[in-house]
C-alpha cells in the first residue's frame, strides 16, 4: 500500500426513501500503513446530486462514520453548494468552504476494509464501501 488508492466502486444507498440522497459520497481515498505520519492522505469527498436538488444543502447535524463508529460532525451552518465538491480530510488543518478537517492524529479508514457512511440528522444514511463490508 505505498500509493494512494481512490475507490470508485459501487455506491450503496440505504435508509433513504427511494435512494434520493441530496448529497452523495463521491470518493474515498486512503493511503498506506503509516497514517500516523500523514493522516491528510485520507479524505472523503462529497457533492450534491443534481438529480435530487439544485440548491445548497445545509450539512448541520450530518456526520461521517466508519465501521468503528468514529464520527466526524459537520460544523454548524456548513453548506455544500451546487457544482461544488467538498473534501473531509482525516488530519488537521484550517477549514474552508470546500475543505474540512476531522482533526485526527492518525487515519480514520481501515486499509483492509471499511465503510464510509454519511448519516443525516433524520437518520438517512448514504454508504460507500471501501474494499470491505458495512456493519450495521
Amino acid at each position: 500500500w505505498s500509493e494512494a488508492h481512490v475507490l470508485c466502486g459501487e455506491n450503496h444507498l440505504s435508509g433513504l426513501p427511494f435512494g434520493t440522497s441530496k448529497v452523495d459520497i463521491t470518493a474515498v481515498r486512503w493511503i498506506g500503513h503509516r497514517d500516523d505520519l500523514n493522516p491528510n492522505n485520507e479524505f472523503v469527498e462529497l457533492a450534491i446530486d443534481p438529480r435530487f436538488t439544485t440548491t445548497a444543502v445545509d450539512m448541520t447535524g450530518f456526520t461521517i462514520r466508519n465501521n468503528q463508529d468514529d464520527r466526524y460532525t459537520f460544523p454548524s451552518g456548513f453548506v455544500i453548494q451546487p457544482d461544488q465538491t467538498v473534501r473531509v480530510y482525516s488530519g488537521a488543518g484550517t477549514n474552508s468552504a470546500t475543505i474540512l478537517y476531522w482533526g485526527r492524529s492518525s487515519g480514520a479508514w481501515n486499509n483492509l476494509g471499511d465503510c464510509a457512511r454519511l448519516v443525516g440528522p433524520q437518520a438517512g444514511t448514504f454508504t460507500f464501501t471501501i474494499a470491505g463490508t458495512c456493519r450495521q
